[in-house]
Order: C-alpha cells, then structure tokens, then sequence
C-alpha cells in the first residue's frame, strides 16, 4: 500500500517492548564549535535536503506522506510518550487526553492518522490500548470498542480510511478486525484450526494481511490474507511456519518464512506467480508499490547487512564497505531506499540507497545543516522523496530538493565535559533560510530558574547560542532552548546535560537485537556504577508495553562489562525486577551488547517468573552470574561507559 510508514507489523498481543528512545542532544567530550561558521557546508547540487526539526525525541513509529505531512510518536527528555503530527508548517500533538502512552501506528495520504493509546481512568488504573482515529477535518475519534477493560489497536490504514487492526477477544485471544470510514467495528473470521488472528496491513482495495497461530501449537503461524468482503483464507508459501506482513495494491505480499527455525527467510508472494525468498537470514522492513522489498540479512554474527529483492533483480546487498552493520528500513515505489549503517564501536549514520547514486550518507546531502547536527537513521521515504530521520538533535525531516520551512533549524546543545561549581560553555547553532529576520532565544536549563533570555550572534540567516553556565552539583538536567525569529516562529529542543561526579556512569539508547518477526525492542538507560555515585539513574522500555526503572538495587562490573538489577513498573503496575548484561562498545572492534529479563514474583510461591526477555542468546538464570547468557550485538545506537573530565 502507499502509505508510508514504518514498523507497523506490532500486534495487539505481541507484547515487545518499544523506547520512544529521544535524541540526547548533549555531545559530551566533542569540539564546541567556535563561531557563524561551524558546520558542515552543505551540498551544493540539486540533490540536497532541506532540514524541519520535528521533535527533540524520538521515537519508534513514523510515517511521512506525499503531501508534506508526517506522524509519529515520541518520548520527550521528561517521560511524555505522544503522538505529533507535522501538517507542513508546525507540529501538534494529537494524543488522546490523559494519555498514559500513545502510539502511531500508519498515516495515509488524506492525511488521516492511525494511533492507539492508554488512558487514565479516574479512580482505576490506566485503561488498556484503545485504537484511535485522527483527520485534520474530525479530530481525534475513538474506535468501537469503546471499552477501558478491552485491549484493541490498530496495525495499518489505507487511502480510503479503512484501518486494518486486532481486538482482545479473551485471556490470550486477539480476534482480526477492521474498522470502516464510518467507525464502524468489523470483526474479521477466522479459519478453522487457528487459535487467535492478527492483522498487520491493508492496501486501497481492502484486502488485507496477517497472520492465525494454530490451536494444537501457538508457536506455528499460518499467513492469512482477507478479501474486500473480510472472507479469510490461507496463504500458500510454503514453509514450517508463515506470516504475512505487508501487501501492496498490485497484491503482492511480503512476510517472513519459518520465523522460529534456523534459517528465516523473507518472501515475496504475487498473484499467479510462485512464491520467492529473497534468502537465507533475511527480515523484511517494506515493500513498495513496484513488488521491492528490503530489509536486513541476519547472520548468526549479529553483524547485519542491508539489502534490495525483487524478482527480476534477485537479492542485492546494500551494505557499505567498512561498516560494521546496516540495515534497510523503508522503500518508495521509485526504489529508493532509506535505512542506517554503523561502523564497529562508532555512531550509526543515515544511509540512502539508489540506482543512479549507490549507497550515499545523507549527512552529505545536507542543506546548510547546524553544527553538530548528525542524522543517524532514515526511517521513511515519501513517494516523493521526503525523508524522516533520526539525528543528534532529535527527528527531523528532510525534504527533497532543499525546501524548508520558515521556523529556524537548530542543532544540537553542544558542551564539553565538565564539573560542578565549573563554569562551563554551551554552543548551540542554528540556521535560518529567511536571511534578513533577526532572532532571540531563551534557555531553561533544568536546574529550576526557569526560561532565561541569552544573548547570540547572527549573520544572514546563521546564528549561534554561545552561553556560559555553572551547575552548582553532580547531576542529569533537562535544558530547554528555544530560539524565535522576528516573525514569530520559533523552534525549541530538549537535551540532556550530563554532570557527572568521580565514579562512572554507563549511558546507552538504541534497538536491542531480537528474533526475525519481532519489533525491534528500544532502550534508554543511564546508571551510575557505583552505589554513592550522585548521577541519575533511569531505565525505559516505552511501546507496546510499557517499563519504567524506579530503584538500581545491585551493580556488578567486570572491565566494561555491567550488570545491572532493581525494581520498576511494568504498564504501570509494581512489582517487576529488571536484570540487564550490558557491554560497553570499545570504539574498535568490539560492539555494544545488551540483554533484557524482566519478572513478578509468583503471590502464591513467591518464586520469579519471567514475563519479558530479549537481547539474549540463550537464557539466564541470574544476571549476577558470571556465565550468564551472552548479550546479542545491538541492531542499532550504542552503549558507553562515561567518566569525568580529567
């Protein structure tokens, strides 16, 4: 289908967890940039982009469409999980009130938005995921049914406002549905032998795609497709065990083969040809209107490569030479490709793949970027070439051909490594394509003084914040920077100082990696390691379901090599212990690794059982073990091991 969105293949009951993970713009222990001339030039050809700050945090679903307009979600620096959306001048937030989280989940190009959230109940606690409907012309709509106590979400939705979803229909049961232009609930039926089903994607003729477990083994999936009517049937392509992702309006169909066996494979299904896999190892991200596909190849190693499948040109690795891993996130229908890249112990950067130009850095591709500002993965490609990306200053989006709009583009708060009672110099750079406009900014910078005006310095339409500031102790503060033209539009973002004490601090964000078919799973972590250390401890796993650390209980560390255990909330409900293995990336040859085990104590034996794992190789019994399982290599972002200036 058309829409252009990513990492909508989530199930109502797939249960992975997602980090909202935002951008912590604090670029401790690089260069502050001296004066109106920092940064890079730009791109001087007509391949260029145009960069719009959307959000200071990221998240992990987004969308852009033809029109200009863009959704996501986002987790700010102060814990807010939302849904915004970019109606090609400013950003709103469109979550539902007394929203606990709210995710997006697909955006067509009527500019209609897709999205599922929990909210507070008075009196209750947070209500389940209920779907959502939002138009510029309507607002926000809940869907039937409007029911706190029932969990039900949508997966995707078309150019006619059909939005293909699940509801809970029991215990562990989930039930396929779509809901019609009108709102109207439209159950979807199932096949005999088939224990539960879910949708994943519907296409502008309403056929739509998913996936039944099977009653005699829930482990084993069979891929489904439903017809306009909502009559189902089985997906012949073969394989142990089948699921059905993504399907375009020609009817071609992607999805992944025999997820749980050694060798996985992605596949491509059109109407009266034979089903192909693209490979050995491969997961799909997208397919396009042309019947492309891409991805990521998988090997045991966990060094992933991009790649492009299509029938007539078979599998096309895309990976850059002397990168450590890549992987291929969206496609347009014009076949060109966005995804990120990573060199071993380095930042990921922002690739794009092409035909014409090959693998390109879209760092380079740049318009007159801020200082600092570093694009580190290109989630989404619009069909005319608009591009969502993640960066060093949050997300952005990059629009083809090198237009804007009239806000100014910052970069991110930039700083070196310093101590309490210091005073200490903030950069932030800034560009304005409106040349002869004047600007002021303010700064709040966490420490409880509120916004404060500061002076800058500017010169046709380039400008830089140069401010000094001192911190009276240790500590992780949360800055606001806001910068205004003489118009009135302004553009503020959030960043993280970090102020760290003599002991270490072990700091990481990204995507853990994970099985074949399962959303990545997304991380924000920051603990001290050591017990009197002053610096802020938190720990986040935002999605689906939903975990917050509250207590750093035990800290174990061998080399750079860190085990972590403590209590938190899981969907808001206390009483889960946490236990991560992390391994600091060295910058060189060895990558980060991280594991993830979440558990409750049984009431009636008081016995731990696990109810979240990922990032393991094999199972741990106890995170203070010295043997405990391996952590697997991230799939994206980094961890490291932070120390005080010397």
């Amino acid at each position: 289908m058309r829409t252009s969105s990513f990492g909508q293949v989530v199930s109502v009951a797939a249960g992975a967890l997602l980090l909202a993970g935002a951008s912590m713009a604090g670029t401790e222990g690089s260069a502050v940039a001296p004066g109106l001339e920092d940064g890079k030039a730009g791109h001087a050809g007509k391949d260029v982009y145009g960069i719009v700050n959307l959000a200071s945090g990221t998240g992990f679903f987004a969308g852009v469409n033809a029109r200009g307009q863009a959704a996501f979600d986002q987790l700010s620096l102060n814990g807010e999980v939302q849904v915004g959306f970019f109606d090609g001048e400013r950003v709103r937030d469109i979550s539902p009130p007394n929203h606990v989280v709210a995710l997006f989940r697909g955006l067509n190009e009527r500019g209609e938005v897709a999205l599922e959230a929990r909210v507070l109940v008075p009196g209750s606690e947070p209500s389940e995921f209920g779907a959502y409907r939002w138009s510029p012309a309507r607002g926000l709509v809940r869907l039937p049914p409007v029911n706190n106590d029932i969990d039900s979400g949508p997966s995707a939705i078309n150019n006619r406002g059909e939005i293909a979803g699940a509801i809970r229909t029991g215990a562990d049961n989930y039930q396929a549905t779509r809901w019609t232009p009108a709102n109207r609930l439209m159950p979807l039926a199932g096949l005999p032998g088939l224990s539960y089903t879910y949708t994943n994607d519907i296409n502008d003729s309403n056929v739509t795609v998913g996936y039944g477990a099977l009653a005699s083994n829930s482990a084993v999936s069979r891929a489904i497709v439903w017809n306009s009517a909502g009559r189902p049937s089985l997906l012949s392509v073969g394989g142990n065990s089948a699921l059905a992702y993504h399907i375009n309006n020609r009817g071609e169909i992607a999805g992944m083969l025999d997820i749980n066996g050694p060798v996985a494979s992605a596949y491509l299904w059109s109407p009266g040809k034979p089903v192909v896999r693209a490979g050995p190892r491969t997961v799909v991200t997208a397919l396009n209107e042309a019947g492309q596909l891409v991805g990521r190849i998988q090997p045991t190693g966990g060094d992933t490569h991009a790649f492009f499948f299509s029938r007539a040109s078979g599998l096309i690795d895309l990976h850059p030479r002397s990168f450590y891993s890549s992987e291929a996130q969206h496609v347009n229908d014009s076949g060109i490709v966005v995804g990120t890249a990573q060199r071993s112990g380095e930042e990921s950067l922002a690739f794009r793949w092409s035909r014409k130009d090959g693998a390109v850095d879209l760092n380079t591709r740049l318009l007159d970027p801020p200082a600092g500002l570093v694009l580190h993965n290109a989630r989404v490609i619009s069909p005319n070439g608009d591009i969502l990306a993640d960066s060093s200053a949050g997300m952005v989006l990059l629009r083809a051909g090198g237009r804007g709009t009239d806000a100014p583009v910052l970069g991110p708060l930039q700083y070196l490594p310093f101590e309490a009672n210091e005073p200490a110099r903030f950069t932030l750079s800034f560009r304005d394509r409106n040349v002869r406009e004047t600007h002021t900014a303010t700064i709040d910078w966490g420490d409880g003084a509120g916004p404060q005006p500061v002076p800058l310095r500017e010169n046709k339409g380039r400008g830089l914040v140069d401010v000094v500031h001192t911190y009276p102790e240790w500590g992780v503060y949360r800055v606001v920077v806001r910068v205004t033209d003489s118009a009135g539009r302004s553009t503020s973002l959030e960043s993280r100082v970090w102020l760290l004490d003599s002991f270490p601090v072990l700091r990481g964000e990204g995507r853990l990696a994970d099985k074949a078919a399962a959303p990545s799973t997304v991380f924000r972590l920051a603990a001290p390691l050591a017990p009197n250390s002053k610096a802020g401890f938190s720990f986040q796993l935002l999605g689906k379901t939903a975990f917050r650390a509250e207590q750093l209980d035990k800290v174990r560390v061998e080399g750079n090599r860190v085990w972590l255990e403590g209590v938190g909330q899981l969907d808001g409900r206390p009483g889960y212990r946490f236990a991560i293995d992390a391994t600091a990336g060295d910058g060189a040859a060895q990558a980060s690794r991280m594991a993830v085990r979440i558990t409750q104590a049984d009431p009636k034996g008081g016995a731990q059982h696990l109810v979240f794992q990922t990032g393991e190789d094999r199972q741990a019994a106890q995170a203070e073990q010295a043997q405990a399982g391996q952590a697997g290599v991230l799939r994206q972002g980094s961890i490291r091991i932070l120390r005080r200036a010397n």
